[in-house]
This record gives structure tokens, C-alpha cells and sequence, in this order.
């Protein structure tokens, strides 16, 4: 083997180390109950559960909030005096044109990640969504429930199968990735690192899909929304009026607030505007 060739292994292998957080905090907790245990005498045990209970808490927080960036790295506002609304588990064929139709009315941009299984069965809707100049992300394949259990060679599979059906259906590969149900493991960071991935979360979430009237989400948006938030919002399997309700009073408040509605950006957006 050549010295570039070792080097290259060697850069490789490091990046591997540095992109899993998941493993740092693994080591850093394992350490910690350790050493409690060691140093804590007639009370050791009772410590080192306590440390141990604080450290699967603190994991457990970065599986359940992207925007924690616990366990990956993640965007999770805009700059400016903007707002993002994002809809995600589309494209849905009774949903998704009305709403492109509002969207387009209003003057409004937004952001839909999409789900490549519905791409499939619609490439006209992810076209247009495209062409009417929105930005496009990766939802998953399939968006299963067990998404998070999936090991990196498996997430990477269903990404990457994503990307394919996305790209073949618009022409464009997604810069941007939102997990299924929001949720990280340890598989996320090096999947999307090595698919040239960027992990968007959000700061306000709707409860959209959970029965609340949209007054309700009106209401409590409201109260929260200001500058360079990303709203979580749902097109995929909703009701059509509702979510047409909900997206007309957003734009509504984000219009009262001097807010302009912007699609969310990726890093290669940032280098390029520079």
C-alpha cells in the first residue's frame, strides 16, 4: 500500500470518529458512571445509577429533538427577518396541489419534504412543487416506523433510494434531510455526512396532525412565531381544507409580523450567496 493511499485511509477512518457523536457520548457516559463508581464509597451504586439515568436522559433528549443537535448537527432557523414553513409527507395528490395553488396566490415560498415512495406514485406533484420554485428535501423512502432503528447501512440504503426518486422525478437531489417522526439515532451523522445531507429541524411545531382545531395552532403560533423561526407543518395524509385554513392564517400572521416567507436554505445556499 502506497503512504497516499494509507493517508487516505487514515483521514478516512478519523472522519468516521469525528462525525459520530453518538459514539462520543456512549464513551464520555461509560467513563462518567465509571469513575462515579469508583470514587463515590459506601454510596457508589446509588451514584452511578443517578449518572447513568442522566446520561440516557441526555441521549434520549437528542433521539427525540432535532433541533437539540444532541446527536448530529442541525439547522434549525433562517436568517433575516424571514420565516420558513415546511410541510412534511408529501406529495399527496388531494392536498398538495391546493396548497401549491395558495402558495402561488399569496405569493409564498415554502419548503416540502418529500417522501420517495409518494414521489413514485406522483412525479407530476414533486415537479411542479420544483418548478414553482419551492425547495425540495428528503423524508425517507417509505417513512417507516422503525426509520430509527436502522443501522447506517440500512438508512443509508433508504436514503440514498430518496435521493434517486427524487432527482429522477425534478431533476434536483436534495440538499436538505428531515428524519421520519423527527426523530435521531446514532446512523443519522454519518449517513447524511456521507450523502452530502443537512439535517433541518425546526422551532415551532404546529401539532397539526394530533386533532387541535386550527384556531388552536393559529392561536399558539402566534403567540411563538418571530423572526427566522421553521414551522413544522404536514401536507401528507391531512385534510385538505384544514390545511389550507392553517396555511392562509400563517402567511396571515407572518404578513402582520413584516415577515417574509422564505424557503429553508442549505449550507451550499450560504457558500453560493457569499
Amino acid at each position: 500500500m502506497s503512504f497516499s493511499g494509507t493517508g487516505a485511509w487514515l483521514r478516512s477512518d478519523h472522519e468516521q470518529l469525528e462525525m459520530n457523536r453518538f459514539s462520543k457520548i456512549i464513551i464520555v457516559g461509560v467513563v462518567a458512571v465509571a469513575v462515579t463508581y469508583l470514587l463515590s464509597g459506601d454510596h457508589r451504586v446509588v451514584a452511578s445509577v443517578i449518572v447513568a439515568a442522566l446520561c440516557l436522559a441526555f441521549v434520549t433528549r437528542g433521539t427525540l429533538s432535532v433541533q437539540s443537535a444532541i446527536l448530529c448537527p442541525a439547522r434549525s432557523t433562517v436568517p433575516g427577518q424571514c420565516v420558513a414553513l415546511t410541510y412534511d409527507d408529501g406529495p399527496d395528490p388531494e392536498t398538495t396541489p391546493a396548497l401549491l395553488d395558495l402558495l402561488r396566490d399569496r405569493g409564498a415560498k415554502a419548503t416540502f419534504f418529500l417522501i420517495g415512495d409518494r414521489v413514485r406514485e406522483h412525479p407530476d406533484l414533486a415537479r411542479r412543487i420544483v418548478d414553482e420554485g419551492h425547495a425540495i428535501g428528503n423524508h425517507s423512502q417509505a417513512h417507516g416506523l422503525w426509520t430509527n432503528f436502522y443501522s447506517p447501512a440500512r438508512l443509508r440504503r433508504e436514503l440514498e433510494a430518496c435521493q434517486d426518486t427524487i432527482e429522477e422525478a425534478t431533476g434536483v437531489r436534495p440538499a436538505l434531510y428531515r428524519p421520519p417522526f423527527g426523530l435521531v439515532n446514532h446512523a443519522v451523522q454519518p449517513t447524511i455526512r456521507a450523502l452530502d445531507l443537512e439535517l433541518l429541524g425546526w422551532t415551532v411545531r404546529s401539532w397539526d396532525t394530533i386533532g387541535w382545531s386550527v384556531e388552536r395552532i393559529t392561536k399558539r403560533i402566534g403567540r411563538r412565531l418571530s423572526a427566522r423561526d421553521i414551522v413544522l407543518l404536514h401536507d401528507g395524509g391531512q385534510d385538505r381544507e384544514r390545511v389550507l385554513a392553517l396555511t392562509s392564517n400563517l402567511i396571515a400572521l407572518a404578513e402582520g409580523k413584516n415577515l417574509e416567507l422564505v424557503t429553508a436554505p442549505d449550507s451550499k445556499h450560504d457558500r453560493e450567496e457569499q
